[in-house]
């Protein structure tokens, strides 16, 4: 077994941004009107997410604050329920983005590592927060849901995967 660690960044040849340039992407992506696949978000969540976006450049800093409001302390119930709601908009935000990435562009260095390089029994560590890796993986039959992120889905249909990918950001 061969364990491969992929670092933050390894998806840019893909089309998708460093970390440090993810929360002005998803600025700019928010003000486009109707994306396709976008939740639709009222005037004031707008506003509330583009404020947290623009106010810093740490993606994982924006989850935190709306998953974990109380580290802002004084934060009332329903406070912190609009928070969470946030932050699942927020979420969904990220899978269109990144959907809308993945359709335009290709993953060759990861389709070159899926044909030639890992095989059966190895293990992915990723920072990424993309599936192109597992797209790829997973079109040459080396990767399933089923297992393949190191935890079982019960889906009896779906075979076991040969490959494992560990993703460090969820």
């Amino acid at each position: 077994m061969r364990v491969y660690i992929l670092g933050a960044g390894a998806s840019l040849h893909a089309g998708y941004p460093l970390m440090n340039r993810l929360c002005s992407c998803l600025l700019d992506w928010i003000e486009v009107p109707s994306q396709p696949g976008l939740p639709s978000l009222s005037g004031a969540d707008k506003i509330e997410l583009r404020g947290l976006l623009s106010s810093c450049n740490n993606i994982e800093a924006v989850f935190t604050e709306l998953a974990h409001p109380e580290v802002c302390g004084g934060i009332q119930p329903d406070e912190a329920r609009h928070r969470n709601e946030l932050l699942q908009v927020l979420i969904e935000e990220v899978c269109a983005y990144f959907d809308s990435i993945r359709i335009k562009h290709r993953a060759p260095f990861y389709e070159r590592l899926a044909l030639s390089g890992i095989e059966d029994g190895d293990c992915i560590i990723t920072f990424n927060y993309d599936t192109s890796l597992e797209r790829e993986l997973k079109s040459v039959g080396k990767w399933s849901v089923s297992n393949g992120y190191g935890f079982g889905v019960e889906i009896p249909s779906v075979p076991p995967s040969p490959v494992t990918v560990l993703k460090l950001h969820g």
